[in-house]
């Protein structure tokens, strides 16, 4: 990695500074981290503080779960879509899609066991807010 790589990971991370959901992966010492605008995903080497990775994401993020069984991570984001992406392994990480939610649909809870992925949107005019149910892929 050159020196204009590392310098660019380690700006994205300084700017991650506004309401900035986190999730860990116990397994390989990864941190994940949301940036709300721009919207990235940042994951940190936890043995050694090194950013590892930055992707672009869905802006204003408000909640980033992992699951450690199909190693996705889902960040809800005010964008109006859930961006996800894949753990290839704890170095290695791509973009896999948007899923669009809706109107500010940023808060989200994953529940593993189930294998769902709630998304909770507002309400615009007439449009009521509602919760969104979407089936995970293992």
């Amino acid at each position: 990695m050159s020196t204009e790589d590392v310098l660019a990971r380690q700006e994205a991370i300084s700017n991650l500074d506004i309401n900035t959901p986190m999730a860990l992966d116990e397994t390989h010492n990864r941190l994940f981290i949301a940036g709300r605008t721009p919207g990235v995903l940042a994951v940190l080497n936890t043995d050694t503080g090194k950013v590892i990775a930055t992707l672009p994401a869905a802006d204003g993020v408000d909640d980033l779960a992992f699951d450690p069984q199909t190693r996705r991570i889902y960040l809800a984001g005010g964008e109006g879509f859930v961006s996800v992406f894949h753990q290839i392994d704890a170095d290695h990480y791509e973009s896999i899609g948007k899923v669009s939610t809706g109107n500010r649909g940023k808060i989200g809870v994953l529940v593993p066991d189930l294998q769902r992925y709630y998304v909770a949107t507002a309400n615009k005019g007439t449009t009521p807010a509602r919760i969104m149910i979407f089936q995970t892929q293992q």
